[in-house]
């Protein structure tokens, strides 16, 4: 195996960062933190290091946003069906 054709995780992940950066769904609170891991990934900072403090970081983000879009079925199904209401309670 030739080392262009070797897999390099750490590109794999900077690659990654950058693909989340240029979605328009992505927050300005999370590009910020992607922006910073990007520039750490650039500078070959501890990969192992940048994967734990995202993961620590942007989960609550994304519970956040789980439990938003829950309660927004939730909201959802109670005004268009009001019976239901009974079963949440």
């Amino acid at each position: 195996m030739t080392s262009k054709n070797k897999f390099d995780p750490e590109v794999a992940l900077l690659n990654q960062v950058t693909d989340l950066l240029m979605d328009e769904r992505v927050k300005q609170n999370e590009r910020e933190i992607l922006l910073y891991a990007k520039h750490q990934l650039e500078h070959h900072v501890n990969m192992p290091n940048i994967i734990y403090h995202l993961k620590n970081i942007l989960t609550p983000c994304v519970l956040w946003l789980n439990l938003m879009h829950m309660l927004s079925i939730y909201d959802d199904n109670v005004e268009k069906k009001p019976f239901l209401l009974e079963l949440y309670m």
